[in-house]
């Protein structure tokens, strides 16, 4: 016969613990009555939380969503979505993604008025994410390093890919790749410009930098205008997260603020 049911029977309030009471009887009984307050409690959360069930439940279930929601790195995956919906969002621009490196670099190409390059290196930085892109009309290149290091800084730096090509394994390898083979004429014609801020004082942020960067830039600003209001550090935190994952899926933009799921350690078997 278990001793569970019989212990539940008595009101937790009017516990005796007299001497005749078994030490691990006490044990029990109190154990009930902490698993008592812990189920109100969850009860409690569940009743608060309820409105945001299915915008919850949507970031838990999108795997790209909750690394932006979790202010984890952003990996390729994340990257490759994003730009994709910004592609179909603006047919000026083309973006290739460092993960594909093996099979793009002969089918890439300028036709486009901007082709970006969002590229994860090891170097100066270990899996750092930067971008490198061509604006076609203005004959600009811009190299936007979240952490300020310029284009000629991470010219050895080395692309954290598979390629086929044996000459392309730094970032200043595909430069010249890319410059050879469309014929880019960087003394008379194309210049390069820089983010030389460091704007980014943390390990996990370098991806929404780009993300952001790669936004603004489908949403038509002008290089220069980007290198003069970068995102700040905060806004690399927070804001920008949330408005990424409205870009990837617009019912979550508007909804409470998720970070507050975060802070909760919550059992497996609790859902809102």
């Amino acid at each position: 016969m278990s001793i569970q049911p019989l212990l539940k029977n008595q009101s937790a309030s009017n516990i005796n613990f007299g001497k005749s009471t078994p030490w691990h009887i006490k044990l029990l009984r109190i154990v009930l009555k902490i698993q008592d307050i812990f189920h109100s409690a969850m009860s409690s959360l569940k009743t608060r939380f309820r409105g945001v069930k299915e915008n919850d439940e949507k970031i838990l279930a999108n795997r790209n969503l909750k690394i932006l929601n979790n202010r984890e790195l952003l990996k390729d995956d994340v990257i490759r979505e994003i730009s994709e919906v910004l592609e179909n969002s603006n047919d000026k621009i083309d973006i290739n993604l460092s993960r594909l490196l093996y099979g793009f670099i002969p089918t890439y190409n300028l036709d486009k008025p901007k082709v970006l390059f969002p590229i994860t290196i090891k170097g100066i930085l270990r899996n750092h994410i930067v971008l490198l892109a061509f604006d076609k009309e203005k004959k600009q290149i811009l190299f936007f390093d979240s952490k300020g290091y310029t284009l000629q800084d991470h010219f050895s730096s080395q692309l954290l890919i598979q390629s086929k090509f044996p000459e392309v394994k730094t970032v200043g390898d595909l430069l010249n790749y890319i410059v050879s083979t469309k014929g880019l004429d960087l003394v008379n014609e194309w210049s390069i410009v820089n983010n030389t801020q460091k704007i980014q004082k943390d390990t996990h942020n370098c991806g929404v930098y780009v993300a952001d960067c790669m936004k603004r830039i489908a949403e038509n600003e002008e290089f220069k205008g980007i290198l003069k209001a970068p995102l700040s550090f905060s806004e690399a935190d927070n804001s920008a997260r949330e408005k990424l994952m409205g870009l990837l899926d617009p019912s979550t933009e508007d909804s409470v603020d998720f970070f507050l799921l975060n802070k909760l350690y919550l059992p497996h078997d609790y859902s809102f």
